[in-house]
């Protein structure tokens, strides 16, 4: 089972009715957060893991529907993933629940303060017109985060699946 948890915005976009809160059993693994944000007259998406803060940034144009989220959405945690090699956390963590989907209201706002960091960032980063949302990914997940301790968001995801920490620097050598 996954639960995004949509801003009122983003809702909106994609004409979604949103439960007050996620559904009873619904695991902190498996509920994401979503925002939309404009940058440079393009519409983005970022979905970030509540737990974790572990972030993917995608294009909006074509996400206007709930079959178009959630593809979207799939799409770019999992390239996300496979470009931080964390592919296995993804399959784990993300597509093998894609069988049972359910959308709710943002009910966190440290989460929802997190994540609006995360869109400014985001939307910092690709201003310039030369970052693709794939390498802005990757980047917002090796940014340090007070909701977390200062510690990173890819870290973090590693954690929740219990992998051990690689050394951040042979990582950044890929």
């Amino acid at each position: 089972m996954l639960c995004f948890k949509l801003t009122k915005k983003l809702a909106g976009r994609i004409d979604m009715e949103l439960a007050p809160s996620a559904p009873e059993g619904c695991p902190s693994s498996a509920i994401w957060l979503a925002n939309e944000f404009s940058c440079c007259r393009y519409r983005y998406l970022v979905i970030t893991h509540e737990a974790t803060l572990f972030s993917a940034v995608l294009y909006g144009k074509g996400v206007n529907d709930i079959g178009g989220f959630v593809e979207g959405a799939s799409r770019a945690i999992g390239l996300t993933a496979k470009e931080l090699g964390v592919e296995a956390i993804y399959s784990r963590f993300f597509a093998d629940e894609l069988s049972s989907v359910s959308f709710a209201k943002i009910d966190s706002k440290p989460a929802l303060g997190s994540m609006n960091d995360i869109a400014r960032c985001a939307k910092f980063m690709l201003a310039p017109g030369e970052r693709s949302p794939l390498d802005v990914s990757c980047s917002l997940n090796e940014m340090p985060m007070s909701m977390l301790g200062m510690g990173y968001p890819f870290d973090a995801f590693k954690k929740l699946a219990g992998f051990t920490l690689i050394d951040r620097a042979r990582h950044k050598a890929h």
